[in-house]
């Protein structure tokens, strides 16, 4: 990663790895994110959760395939770490084994016909035959900047865990940055998801000669 002009070195490990943690602190690595792996073991007990006046849920259409894909990766801006994404990593989200938009759940504001919240879900069925387990994934979720702090976000996870229960899922997992700006993190242990796996980013100047 590259920081105001400073480049540095990185590296990612399972917080488990206590060791390795402790060697790479010893050579200058910091830690500077932490990031968790989260599970919902039931589906049977959803919390409520409305969607706000103003918006609305909409079926997913071919036709809007791309401006939701778009919305999503604009509001990720906003992310630690973002990366930009393009034409090639869209078009590879189409070609996936997984893909599969009727799971998605996706917030319209009605007054600009604007998307305002998208979570993208997936069943991984090579993955959860492997495992011998039903789970799906809340891969994406995310709200616009002008929509936040409303009750959307759990307004579109709650919805997600419902249709992934419908599709015959019988538990949900999510990977979360702990340091999130909007609070991701509370959203998903207000929603009854158990940190499952923790794993942290470190990163160390790298000294030019």
């Amino acid at each position: 990663p590259i920081s105001n002009g400073t480049q540095f070195l990185s590296t990612y490990w399972p917080a488990r790895r206590v060791g390795k943690a402790a060697l790479y602190q010893a050579a200058g690595y910091e830690i500077v994110r932490h990031f968790y792996e989260m599970l919902r073991t039931s589906l049977d007990d959803l919390p409520a959760a409305s969607v706000p006046v103003g918006f609305e849920l909409r079926p997913v259409q071919p036709e809007h395939w791309r401006a939701i894909w778009d919305a999503n990766e604009e509001t990720f801006r906003d992310h630690w770490g973002y990366t930009q994404l393009g034409n090639a990593d869209y078009e590879r989200l189409l070609a996936r084994a997984d893909f599969d938009p009727s799971l998605w759940r996706v917030a319209w504001h009605t007054a600009s016909n604007q998307v305002a919240g998208v979570a993208i879900n997936v069943i991984p069925a090579a993955e959860n035959s492997e495992y011998q387990r039903r789970r799906g994934l809340v891969e994406n979720l995310s709200v616009g900047r002008p929509w936040r702090n409303r009750g959307l976000g759990r307004a579109l996870l709650v919805a997600s865990l419902s249709a992934l229960r419908d599709r015959g899922q019988t538990e949900a997992g999510l990977s979360v940055d702990a340091q999130n700006i909007s609070g991701a993190l509370r959203l998903y242990e207000g929603v009854g998801f158990k940190q499952v796996d923790h794993s942290m980013f470190f990163t160390k100047p790298l000294e030019m000669q």
